[in-house]
């Protein structure tokens, strides 16, 4: 199961968010949830990454059936009882029960049921604190009804005001209303306080409205018009609420079973502790490295008409059918770029790895000796200076990873290591260059930074490359460059750095590269772009010129990201432009104020993300008539019309996502 790790909310009033067929959702760390009532949310905010597609579905559902197995006949009594019983009268019910009994999740559940939304005009939620004075509630309650947020002058004007003001405000508010107030997890000794509260300043007001806590200790009965008491859950109901939390309902591998009955014994039928149980997960795990082990340990076969690469992908989707492992995040093509393994699961699989291959953990002080049969190896991040001579003795290694450490020097020990697969660094400089044309089997290389005029040659000898990322730094002859990649036959990838002092007009030349990313400072974008190109990223470039009407005619391309890439006011898409995209990624254009968008322009559009564009004054509508989901980091001025006046521009998005950017908010 996924964690989701909840922000902390600084108030402890939110108003209902009532949820459109398109699913729109907010997410905030701010003071306030954006409402019904009307308003943003102010503050500073915290983006929750959302996964697309079907991962983005499946995660959203769990979210919205917050696990009420066992519940059902508890809905059905507290709607007959307590909140559809057809009084006229305002009435006072309770939900107690020990801690975990999920007494705040069936209160939830009551708060959005759909009989409750329809029957009462207004609905408020408040998690009560010992800190909590009634005045506190009958405040945030008034400027949140009024305004749907409580921005700074706000609260300065109501500290101001008498409990007998605040109470008179509310009371014009609400007053004819018929309203649902829930208060969470109302603390014993606030109970006397909290009825005399309740009875001064809500009896006059509203027909048929209703109150309903949530507490501990069972208070006496004729304070309220129903008293709920919440019981843990047998064996079966503990089974399928686990079963939900850690697999969405389905069934789970006997094994698994088996363990996970085990546990929920412990469990005592106690939700909030089988919750939490099934909810525990492992550590994050990078696809791209998880794929490279699995290649290098000969685990994936080769199928005719596909690559290993390609085949161990149907592989981890397959494990995510079976809930064996859950996605954590996408990246930007689309591609399962991180997932989590339930520890259970993990444990599991450590035992089979045991029993029928000797998969064995090793200890940190482990031997040269003990490792001559490794296949992968990252010291990514690490505090490595140089590489040690030894290396090389690894005669197995396939994979190896230096990422984030910088100007490693390899001196000759790189062309030693004759079975390497793959070669991932941020950068690194060699002492001297070297002998790479034995490294036949090598298929991404990146990044080198000392390729020279009088070296780049030596690329031609890998012949299986297929990606390739090179530092620019000291190479001056764009010609022979661009010739000599143009050669290699399997090279479909390439990332570039530091273009400055290039001429890149041969980039069309490279008719077999269909994913390149070009990163610093650019002066001018090349005429002509390879026309098989599909994936396209834009990084630091800095382009005084607008480089869609160029990039726009591209026939193949779907992914589009441009990040610090364009330092223009304006930006123009016409009406036949990027007929097949359907990802683009708009990232820290600051500059950038408005764009125009043709009727007719990106029809194949299903993704968008805007982040840190703070100067852009209005979302085309163009750009949103096909999407499928949409991210976005806005001003606050955006924000407030995506929700208000411009709403129905992505009312028939099916996921939305809109954040106030407050300057330090990122992806």
């Amino acid at each position: 199961m996924l964690k989701v790790q909840i922000p902390e909310i600084s108030s402890s009033i939110s108003l209902a968010d009532d949820q459109s067929p398109g699913d729109f959702r907010i997410k905030t760390r701010s003071s306030q949830l954006s409402t019904p009532f009307g308003g943003g949310s102010s503050g500073e905010k915290d983006l929750v990454r959302q996964l697309p597609s079907e991962s983005s579905r499946r995660l959203a559902q769990r979210q919205k059936d917050k696990q009420v197995v066992g519940m059902e006949k508890d809905i059905e009594l507290l709607l007959e009882k307590a909140i559809l019983d057809g009084g006229e009268n305002l009435s006072i019910s309770a939900i107690v029960g020990a801690g975990g009994t999920r007494k705040s999740t069936l209160a939830r559940a009551l708060y959005n049921h759909a009989a409750v939304a329809d029957r009462f005009e207004r609905r408020a939620w408040v998690v009560a604190s010992k800190e909590l004075s009634p005045r506190d509630i009958i405040k945030e309650l008034y400027l949140l009804v009024k305004f749907g947020e409580t921005d700074k002058f706000q609260l300065y004007i109501s500290e101001r005001l008498t409990v007998s003001e605040l109470q008179q405000k509310l009371h014009k508010r609400l007053e004819g209303k018929r309203y649902f107030i829930v208060l969470d997890d109302m603390w014993d000794d606030a109970h006397q306080r909290l009825l005399q509260f309740y009875h001064t300043s809500f009896r006059w007001t509203g027909t048929s409205s209703r109150f309903l806590l949530t507490m501990h200790t069972p208070q006496p009965e004729d304070d309220y018009g129903y008293v709920h008491t919440m019981k843990c859950l047998d064996s079966d109901e503990s089974w399928i609420l686990f079963l939900n939390t850690v697999s969405d309902g389905k069934g789970v591998d006997q094994d698994l079973e088996d363990i996970g009955r085990q546990i929920l014994n412990k469990c005592d039928g106690l939700p909030l502790a089988i919750t939490l149980v099934a909810e525990k997960v492992g550590d994050t795990i990078n696809t791209r490295k998880l794929i490279d082990v699995w290649i290098s340990e000969g685990i994936i076969p080769e199928e005719g008409g596909k690559t290993m690469e390609e085949t161990a992908m149907a592989y981890l989707e397959e494990l995510i059918d079976r809930n064996m492992v859950q996605i954590k995040d996408i990246s930007f093509d689309d591609c399962i770029k991180s997932c989590v393994m339930h520890d259970l699961v993990r444990d599991l699989s450590i035992k089979k790895a045991e029993e029928e291959i000797r998969f064995e953990i090793l200890s940190a002080d482990v031997s040269i000796c003990a490792l001559i049969g490794l296949r992968y190896l990252s010291v990514r991040n690490t505090n490595i200076q140089y590489i040690p001579n030894w290396l090389p003795r690894l005669v197995n290694l396939e994979v190896l990873d230096i990422r984030g450490l910088v100007y490693i020097e390899f001196s000759d020990i790189l062309g030693k290591m004759h079975r390497l697969r793959c070669l991932y660094a941020s950068s690194f400089y060699f002492g001297k260059p070297p002998e790479i044309s034995s490294l036949k089997f090598l298929q991404k290389l990146s990044y080198v930074i000392n390729f020279y005029d009088s070296n780049i040659h030596k690329v031609l000898h890998m012949t299986n490359l297929s990606e390739l990322g090179i530092n620019l730094f000291r190479i001056s002859d764009s010609w022979l460059l661009f010739n000599i990649l143009e050669e290699m036959e399997n090279l479909v990838h390439l990332k570039l750095k530091y273009c400055k002092t290039l001429n890149l007009d041969m980039l069309y030349s490279l008719r077999r590269i269909t994913r390149l990313k070009l990163h610093g400072e650019i002066p001018l974008l090349p005429s002509v772009f390879p026309l098989n190109l599909s994936h396209l990223t834009l990084d630091w470039c800095r382009l005084k010129e607008d480089a869609m009407p160029l990039l726009q005619s591209l026939p193949k391309l779907s992914h589009l990201k441009l990040k610090s890439a364009y330092e223009g006011a304006g930006m123009v898409i016409s009406r036949t432009g990027f007929p097949a995209l359907k990802v683009l990624i708009l990232h820290s254009l600051s500059r950038l104020e408005s764009m125009l968008v043709e009727e007719g322009a990106m029809p194949e559009l299903r993704r968008l993300e805007i982040n840190r564009c703070s100067s852009l004054e209005r979302l085309p509508e163009e750009m949103t008539r096909n999407l499928e989901e949409l991210k976005i980091v806005a001003s606050k001025k955006i924000a407030s019309m995506l929700q208000g006046e411009d709403s129905q521009k992505i009312s028939s998005v099916a996921y939305v996502e809109i954040i106030g950017d407050s300057g330090t908010t990122d992806w």
